[in-house]
This record gives structure tokens, C-alpha cells and sequence, in this order.
């Protein structure tokens, strides 16, 4: 499915979801870096791979914390 991330740092990421994940859930996802805020010729996509470490209620939505297990970068092709 496709969401925003709400929060990120360099262990991790908050999504906001309709639903919650089981914890230890695997998830892989992309964050895409814009050229001129990485200082790049191309946008730059980091590819990273986690697991759910826990959910939680955020209004109407539901908070879901990933944990970043490993990633790499991907150089875009402009």
C-alpha cells in the first residue's frame, strides 16, 4: 500500500495507516530523496527493508513503527 511517512530517523519510521500490522510483521519500502536535497545530480531513492516494532492509535488513523533492519541506495536515472 502506499503512505506518507510521519516521522523518520536514522533507526526508523512512523507510518500512519488505516489498519494495524502484526508486530515482527516484515516491511520493505522506499524514501524517495530529492536531487537538490541530497546535493545530487538525481534523485536518489533509499530502498530499505524492517519489521513492525509496534502499533499505537493516532486519531483516526493507526501509528505503525517500523524498524530499519538494512537499506541501500538506488540512484535515480534523470
Amino acid at each position: 500500500s502506499v503512505t506518507e511517512s510521519e516521522n523518520i530517523s536514522a533507526n526508523g519510521v512512523l507510518f500512519q495507516l488505516d489498519s494495524a500490522m502484526p508486530v515482527g510483521s516484515p516491511v520493505d519500502f522506499t524514501i524517495s530523496l530529492p536531487a537538490e536535497i541530497v546535493g545530487a545530480g538525481a534523485d536518489v531513492e533509499l530502498l530499505c527493508r524492517g519489521r513492525v516494532a509496534r502499533n499505537f492509535e493516532d486519531g483516526s488513523r493507526i501509528g505503525v513503527g517500523v524498524v530499519i533492519d538494512e537499506y541501500h541506495f538506488k540512484r535515480g536515472e534523470n
